[in-house]
């Protein structure tokens, strides 16, 4: 098993309710990665789905990925916010991530802290700041 250091959390940009773990993945394709870039994708009703393996590289944080473990929520959360039980399975995602690879909330960030993207859109990312200091 790799090191891991840092969860990013993205959003797919895209209509919740069109969006599936295979169009990402097609859409990654199309862009010559091998596989999806994510290692988890959480779909409106909060299932979530396996992507890459987490053994394996993710391609969803350019010059981050080594370390790292990419999450995405379905949706464009410019537009609208996750639903509740995304954010319950964030939740939970994160904290069997935790335990796994001794992280905390402190280790979680959103795509555009390390790039020049909108990306996890606003509202998830105000829900990520709130959950880093402990008030989500």
């Amino acid at each position: 098993m790799r090191r891991i250091d840092t969860i990013f959390v993205h959003h797919s940009a895209s209509p919740k309710a069109t969006t599936t773990v295979e169009d990402i993945r097609h859409w990654h394709l199309e862009r010559g990665w091998k596989d999806i870039g994510y290692h988890f994708i959480i779909e409106n009703d909060g299932t979530v789905q396996f992507g890459r393996p987490e053994a394996e590289i993710g391609s969803h944080t350019k010059r981050q990925n080594r370390f790292s473990i990419g999450i995405c929520v379905v949706g464009n959360t410019n537009v609208e916010p996750p639903s509740p039980p995304q954010i319950q399975s964030l939740k939970v995602l994160c904290q069997s991530l935790f335990e796994k690879y001794n992280l905390t909330w402190k280790s979680v960030y959103g795509h555009k802290d390390f790039g020049q993207t909108e990306c996890p859109g606003r509202m998830l990312y105000a829900l990520l700041q709130q959950l880093k200091q402990g008030l989500g």
